[in-house]
């Protein structure tokens, strides 16, 4: 027999919606970052700006250490075009004077750098095997690169530099 007396209440649609909202309201993802996550996201991105800056300042060292070099070999090549031209009683003492491209320039005033041929005074050693007469056909002599700034001069290369006589 059933007992009718006190019959259970049905449960209200009020109590079963709330159970499900607050049920839901745990699985819901979050809207926004907490403060320790931002806190790493900015020293990791910090760290990596730095990392490109410092591989950009060596790259950029390394352009500009590039085109130094280049230079030194245009004006080298330049100077050694000259020098097959000259007697060998006349290689030192000379002075060229070349642009910031590495062209040769008449006027000290447009240089961008100097360069200087001066005889080392040494005697070349022969060759083994071969007669002295190579002393004769070919010279060695120094050049020197300066870098013009205003007001000085600064040493960029020094370059050794051998020259055989034309015939």
């Amino acid at each position: 027999m059933t007992n009718f007396s006190h019959p259970e209440p049905a449960p209200s649609c009020e109590s079963e919606e709330s159970l499900r909202k607050s049920r839901y309201v745990q699985f819901l993802p979050r809207r926004g970052f907490s403060l320790i996550e931002m806190v790493i996201a900015l020293g990791v991105s910090t760290f990596a700006v730095m990392a490109v800056a410092g591989g950009m300042s060596i790259g950029l060292n390394t352009l500009r250490s590039a085109e130094n070099q280049f230079l030194e070999a245009c004006i080298i090549r330049n100077i050694s075009a000259d020098l097959k031209m000259t007697d060998f009683e006349n290689l030192a003492g000379k002075s060229a004077f070349f642009d910031a491209d590495g062209f040769e320039v008449r006027s000290q005033v447009d240089a961008g750098y100097r360069a200087d041929v001066s005889s080392p005074n040494q005697e070349l050693a022969a060759f083994p095997g071969s007669s002295s007469s190579i002393s004769k056909n070919l010279a060695i002599v120094n050049v020197e690169i300066y870098r013009v700034v205003p007001g000085q001069e600064i040493l960029t290369a020094a370059f050794p530099l051998a020259v055989a006589r034309g015939r």
